[in-house]
């Protein structure tokens, strides 16, 4: 029998990032805030920064959970989402997620991109 390595999943590229980003941008910008990709290790995990109001914002978990993670997860290659400055375990962000989004097991649903 010849064993067959699995494949690692692709990378995801700063552009794909940038582009879902995109589609909750406006929500952050009504706020004052911004996020911005600062890294994507070899194993998909994806590092941001917020900006503007978002960094003394205390809801800046409910952000990544309820905004940024859902949408950040669906391209292709991404495993875990976490931000700088923003000190909340796995097991709490899909917490938040259940609450916010009941009966997604993914976290909630794609933004349509409106604010």
């Amino acid at each position: 029998m010849v064993e067959v390595a699995a494949q690692p999943s692709p990378r995801p590229t700063i552009g794909e990032l940038e582009h879902a980003i995109r589609l909750v941008r406006p929500r952050l910008y009504a706020h004052a805030g911004d996020a911005e990709v600062v890294s994507i290790d070899e194993f998909g995990k994806v590092t941001l920064r917020f900006h503007g109001a978002c960094l003394t914002c205390p809801a800046k978990p409910v952000t990544l959970a309820a905004a940024l993670i859902p949408v950040l997860e669906e391209v292709e290659g991404v495993t875990q989402v976490v931000a700088e400055g923003v000190h909340v375990d796995q097991a709490h962000i899909r917490r938040m997620q259940r609450i916010i989004f009941p009966g997604h097991n993914s976290g909630g649903p794609r933004p349509s991109g409106s604010a």
